[in-house]
C-alpha cells in the first residue's frame, strides 16, 4: 500500500551525528568554488580536453582576486604539456609529474637602426620553456633544464588530478573519443585529394605532341596553335580513372565516421532517412 512506511538505511553507522552537519558544510564550499571558477565554461574546457586528448589534468592552486580574497582556482592543463610518472606497482597513482609551459621573456632595452630608421630604447621577446616539477614533498622550478627554485610541498601531494577519458586497461592513460575516427578521417582526406587530381586532369589534360617546341604549345581559350612542320601532331592525354568509385569509396568512409563515433547522421542532415538512428 503506498505510504504505508518509510525506511531510512544510514550510509555509515559508524559517522557521528555531526556528519550530515559535515555533509553540508562540505556541499557549500563545493559550490562556492564551482562558481568562482565558472563551472558550466570549466566542465566543457574539461570535457572537450578528455575527450579528444584522453586525458584531463586539472591543477589546483590557491589564487587572490580582485577584492584581495583568496579563492581556490581550478585549471585545465594542456594534456600535451603534462608529463606524468606513475609508480611501478601502481599505474592509478603518480609518483611525479612534469609540466610544460612558455615563458614570454623581454630583453633588456637597446637602440635599433632598421629601414634608415633609429629606435632608442626598443625591446625584443624571446620564449622560453619552463617545467614545473611535482611529487608529494617538493615543487621543482626549472628553466630549460636549469633548476631555478625548489619549495617544500606544504599539501603533501601533488595538486594536479588526472582523470582518464575512457578507461586503458593497456596504458596509464585513457582513451580518446576521436581516436577511432583518425583512421577513416585520414582515408577521406586522401580520397578527396585523389579526386581532386582527377578533376583537374578533365580541366586542364596533359598534352602529347609531336614535331612541335614547347613554346608553340599555349592552353588557353580559343588558342590556335601554328607550326612549319607537316608531321606534327598533337593528343591529348585523357584521364583513365573514373570518379564513381571514390565517390562510393568516400560515402563509406563518410557513413563510418557516424557509426564509430556513435553519432546518427540525420544530426548533419536531417533531411536523410537513415539507418543508424538508435530506436
Amino acid at each position: 500500500v503506498k505510504d504505508t512506511f518509510h525506511v531510512s538505511i544510514q550510509e555509515k553507522p559508524n559517522k557521528s551525528s555531526s556528519a550530515k552537519v559535515d555533509r553540508a558544510f562540505i556541499k557549500t564550499a563545493l559550490d562556492d568554488v564551482w562558481d568562482v571558477n565558472c563551472r558550466e565554461t570549466f566542465i566543457h574546457e574539461a570535457a572537450q580536453m578528455a575527450a579528444v586528448t584522453g586525458d584531463c589534468f586539472i591543477k589546483i592552486s590557491l589564487d587572490t582576486n580582485e577584492d584581495g580574497d583568496s579563492y581556490i582556482r581550478l585549471d585545465v592543463l594542456p594534456s600535451s604539456m603534462c608529463y606524468p610518472e606513475f609508480y611501478a606497482d601502481d599505474k592509478k597513482r603518480v609518483e611525479r609529474l612534469h609540466v610544460m609551459f612558455p615563458k614570454t621573456v623581454e630583453t633588456m632595452k637597446f637602440t635599433r637602426f632598421s629601414n634608415s630608421r633609429v629606435e632608442k630604447n626598443a625591446t625584443e621577446t624571446r620564449i622560453t620553456w619552463c617545467r614545473e616539477t611535482f611529487t608529494d614533498s617538493v615543487i621543482e622550478y626549472y628553466e630549460y633544464d636549469v633548476l631555478i627554485e625548489k619549495r617544500d610541498n606544504a599539501l603533501g601531494m601533488i595538486p594536479v588530478v588526472h582523470i582518464k577519458n575512457a578507461p586503458n586497461t593497456d596504458s596509464c592513460y585513457g582513451w580518446s573519443d576521436v581516436e577511432i575516427l583518425v583512421s577513416p578521417n585520414k582515408a577521406m582526406n586522401e580520397c578527396i585529394t585523389n579526386m581532386s587530381r582527377i578533376v583537374d586532369s578533365y580541366a586542364s589534360p596533359q598534352l602529347f605532341a609531336t614535331g612541335m617546341r614547347v613554346e608553340e604549345i599555349t592552353k588557353d581559350p580559343g588558342k590556335i596553335w601554328t607550326t612549319a612542320n607537316a608531321d606534327a601532331d598533337i593528343k591529348v592525354i585523357k584521364a583513365l580513372d573514373d570518379l564513381k568509385p571514390s565517390i562510393d569509396y568516400f560515402n563509406t568512409l563518410y557513413r563510418s565516421l557516424f557509426d564509430l563515433s556513435g553519432v546518427p547522421e540525420q544530426a548533419i542532415n536531417p533531411s536523410k532517412n537513415v539507418s543508424n538512428t538508435p530506436g
